[in-house]
């Protein structure tokens, strides 16, 4: 039989080690791109809620609706305030 080759002690040690490193940076990088962190944010972060550009003005309109699994998605539509006075009825 043929010896098998020592083995240093504490490599086997090391070599976990860079598994578990090399493991725990695929999993992050797995997160980062299948699942991202979702973005925390307040409405005063959107900025201002109306604004003029080119002579109109245009008013930020935020609405938010509960998806399947009851959490409350959020965003903003931005109109001129001309058709949301129309659309309002005013």
């Amino acid at each position: 039989r043929a010896a098998r080759p020592s083995v240093p002690q504490g490599a086997f040690a090391r070599l976990k080690g860079y598994i578990s490193v090399a493991q725990e940076g695929y999993d992050e990088l797995v997160r980062a791109i299948i699942r991202p962190p979702r973005a925390q944010y307040s409405v005063s972060d959107l900025g201002p809620s109306e604004f003029r550009y080119g002579g109109v003005d245009f008013v930020r309109h935020d609405i938010s609706t509960p998806n399947r699994r009851g959490l409350e998605l959020r965003g903003s539509l931005w109109c001129r305030r001309s058709e949301l006075a129309q659309a309002a009825g005013f």
